[in-house]
């Protein structure tokens, strides 16, 4: 979403908006399709109200504890503002 943001300030300032334009050729992540993979836990949790820990990917290992509802909205108003990530 932040480089999103960062094409949206250089269209303001003039610069091509094309997909093929200086403003989106000067972003990272342009043209890769970034996707968020959840469990019917974790939907589970959402609905319910509960805790969420963020694991490692490589070893299953507890990262962070976060509010699934801030989860939640992070992934929903970045994926509103340019369509990723997907959700799975």
């Amino acid at each position: 979403m932040k480089e999103e943001r960062k094409a949206h300030v250089l269209i303001e300032q003039g610069y091509d908006s094309s997909i093929d334009g200086d403003a989106y050729a000067s972003i990272f992540f342009q043209n890769a399709n970034h996707s968020v993979r959840v469990t019917d836990d974790f939907m589970r949790a959402v609905v319910e109200d509960k805790d969420w820990w963020t694991k490692n990917v490589v070893d299953g290992q507890r990262m962070k504890s976060c509010g699934r509802a801030i989860l939640m909205m992070k992934i929903a108003d970045s994926t509103w503002h340019c369509g990723d990530p997907g959700m799975q």
